[in-house]
């Protein structure tokens, strides 16, 4: 994980989900899919993920991991708003 100022930037290698998966985050989220594929519900609407695909969830906004292919290898921008809060 790299911090840079009010970035923090991630790889996230993931495994297939026993279950859903919830997440809220106080930060702004940027994410794209490098290899495998996965399924987002982000405010109730769903979002199918493939290499190359991406998407913007932003702070506050619930959203959950509802399906992961084995080995699937995302990287994530957390960003703070601007101002200072997260």
């Amino acid at each position: 994980m790299l911090v840079e100022g009010r970035v923090v930037v991630e790889q996230i290698l993931s495994g297939r989900l026993a279950g859903p998966v919830d997440h809220l985050e106080a930060r702004d989220e940027w994410v794209t899919v490098l290899a495998g594929g996965a399924t987002l519900d982000v405010d109730g609407e769903p979002v199918e993920m493939a290499p190359g695909d991406w998407v913007l969830l932003p702070a506050d906004v619930p959203h959950r991991v509802v399906r992961v292919e084995g080995c699937t290898s995302w990287l994530a921008f957390h960003v703070d708003r601007p101002g200072g809060g997260r």
